[in-house]
């Protein structure tokens, strides 16, 4: 996890889209510290994407895919 200059509001105004990081979580770059300091040594963090196959699917998620529906 890292802030990057592509993870903005000028980047996906002026691209259409914000940047591709290659699997990494990116952050805008004035929060990326803060967030960081939050998860490391212990903290989650969940990307998600509403995929309703994956909600139906994973068995990460239990009873919880049910209720996402």
């Amino acid at each position: 996890m890292h802030g990057a200059p592509s993870v903005s509001e000028s980047f996906a105004g002026a691209q259409g889209r914000l940047g591709r990081r290659g699997g990494c979580p990116a952050l805008r770059e004035p929060i990326a510290r803060e967030v960081i300091d939050r998860v490391k040594g212990g903290g989650l963090l969940f990307a998600y994407y509403r995929d309703h196959q994956w909600l139906k699917t994973s068995k990460h998620l239990g009873d919880c895919a049910a209720a996402a529906h």
